[in-house]
């Protein structure tokens, strides 16, 4: 059987949604979410019967890697790449250096050692149909 996202043998939009939460010591903290569009092309259902078969979309949220076999299927991204393949490296940096220059202000240089901690939240993928 395969996997949910593959059902449909027509294009498909997927929306990847990752939460992000920095934390530190004193309890305070930031949460944001990156969302990104990725569109998938239709597929022929052999493509899909081989590519299932391969045991590649298994392991996958969503059923894909956009980095690996499946990328090929993937004509239009809209927004953060990093965030599709695991962690929305620029949220992530923005973030943490608004973190950083919140707690040089708030803390006195003797206690800065309460690094902001970093926690993902996991990506939801929506699919819609084109």
């Amino acid at each position: 059987m395969p996997p949910a996202c593959f059902c449909c043998y027509r294009a498909v939009l997927i929306k990847v949604v990752t939460g992000v939460a920095v934390v530190w010591g004193s309890g305070s903290a930031e949460v944001a979410a990156e969302m990104t569009q990725v569109t998938m092309r239709t597929l022929f259902p052999q493509e899909v019967a081989d590519y299932v078969a391969g045991g590649e979309p298994m392991d996958k949220a969503g059923a894909y890697a956009i980095q690996s076999y499946a990328g090929r299927w993937i004509p239009r991204l809209h927004g953060c790449y990093f965030n599709v393949v695991g962690l929305p490296l620029a949220l992530v940096t923005s973030l943490l250096e608004g973190a950083e220059l919140r707690m040089a202000n708030q803390i006195e240089p003797a206690k800065r050692s309460n690094a902001p901690l970093i926690d993902t939240y996991g990506s939801v993928q929506v699919t819609e149909n084109l």
